[in-house]
């Protein structure tokens, strides 16, 4: 297949604001896992990769100055017995393998972070694999939500006996939802908030997968920044392949995946890849999947868009491929560069093991 047939796009200038403010980023493995399968998120089947086995992170974001918030907060222990029973009911009925070794609280107080320090939890959306549980936290601490919040979710179950939100969660602290102008900061193709006001962290509204759904843009060094994804992509194979970045004629997976050939070539790859195309994505979201089908596949697009900038280290909620490369808390993670984390971009592919051993 001819090399120029995936010569890149030029990639898209993000209009990211400069500023030699910076946060100290930490990653954290919430203990979460779903195990499911790939259908009930993807489309479509890739045969050699019929099962999803998913971790949820969250992210400690430390202001010089202004203390600290965390970004997300993974799956609470209790989650089948604690979640209002219309959510409960609904998420056991799904029968996927779902479990969490320790509350987020828990996790800081065994890495000597006191709760006391944490000034907000930022939910990227209100979904139980990321929200935690809130009410562990002092009543200083802020719960910050999205757009449409409050007008969706409250009073909050028990108030409303159908309610899908726990009122305890927000009850006796602030409940602050986050307001994104159109006329307003615009970051790649997303609305934006400067949460810090001086350009260290960015708040950036990525609609579609739910209600108010949001990424975060911290910048780790003066140029430098990790875009935390939430579930604004399932699967890195929802944003990689793309336009900018196709699929190269060799790759290695650095460190190497069982039963994955390194280095594995282009062609090879494109046997399994659904469309043939090493221009495109491997894996979309499943129809019906989303709140919003159109505005989920747009601010999946959004994230191939960060993912061509060398500057931006791309995390989305639940990619187990960077489990075996980054650092996690109490590790501060913003030499990730230097460590040659974004050479990981491929790593995902690993997930194709078995069916690369036939072809």
């Amino acid at each position: 297949m001819p090399v120029e047939a995936y010569a890149p796009a030029q990639t898209p200038d993000l209009h990211i604001p400069p500023s030699d403010a910076t946060v100290r980023v930490a990653i954290i493995d919430t203990t979460s896992s779903i195990v499911l399968p790939s259908t009930g998120l993807l489309s479509p089947l890739i045969p050699c990769a019929p099962t999803l086995s998913l971790p949820a992170y969250a992210f400690l974001v430390t202001h010089p100055t202004k203390g600290c918030l965390l970004f997300d907060l993974g799956i609470r222990p209790d989650w089948s017995s604690a979640l209002p029973p219309v959510l409960g009911h609904r998420i056991k009925s799904l029968g996927w393998d779902i479990s969490a070794e320790k509350d987020l609280a828990t996790i800081l107080t065994e890495h000597a972070v006191p709760l006391t320090d944490i000034k907000a939890v930022v939910w990227s959306h209100p979904h139980f694999d990321h929200t935690g549980n809130p009410a562990l936290f002092t009543a200083s601490t802020a719960l910050v939500v999205g757009p449409g919040f409050k007008e969706a979710f409250l009073p909050g179950y028990p108030a409303d006996l159908t309610g899908t939100m726990p009122e305890e969660v927000w009850a006796g602290r602030e409940l602050v939802e986050v307001e994104f102008p159109e006329t307003g900061l615009r970051i790649g193709r997303f609305r934006a908030c400067d949460w810090f006001g001086d350009g260290s962290f960015y708040l950036l509204s990525s609609p579609g997968h739910a209600v108010g759904h949001m990424c975060g843009l911290a910048r780790t060094t003066a140029d430098s920044f990790i875009l935390m994804g939430g579930d604004a992509a399932h699967h890195a194979g929802m944003f990689r392949p793309s336009a900018y970045i196709p699929l190269p004629e060799s790759i290695m997976l650095d460190p190497p995946v069982p039963g994955f050939p390194n280095p594995c070539s282009r062609e090879a790859l494109l046997r399994i890849h659904p469309e043939g195309r090493a221009d495109r994505p491997f894996y979309r979201s499943r129809e019906g999947f989303n709140l919003d089908d159109e505005e989920a596949r747009s601010s999946t697009e959004g994230l191939a868009e960060f993912d061509a900038d060398p500057r931006v280290l791309v995390f989305v909620a639940h990619d187990k491929a960077l489990r075996d490369v980054v650092s996690f808390l109490p590790e501060r993670v913003n030499e990730w560069k230097e460590k040659g984390w974004g050479n990981a971009r491929w790593r995902f592919l690993g997930d194709f093991a078995a069916g690369m051993q036939e072809v």
